[in-house]
């Protein structure tokens, strides 16, 4: 999972405690504008919620 969607783009460069809200938001954004799988849009955002640390995913 992390070298198909995060290796090599800004997001999985950038330390974890430095992603901000409107980090994701662009990640996603380009994720959808690439017209990635609802299924695939979910999982990432669960991943990346349990990484930062959210408890609402």
């Amino acid at each position: 999972m992390y070298k198909t969607h995060f290796k090599g783009n800004r997001l999985g460069q950038m330390k974890r405690n430095l992603i901000t809200e409107e980090d994701m938001l662009d990640y996603f954004k380009e994720r959808i504008g690439k017209q990635y799988a609802k299924s695939t849009i979910k999982t990432i955002h669960t991943i990346l919620n349990r990484a930062l640390g959210h408890k609402n995913t």
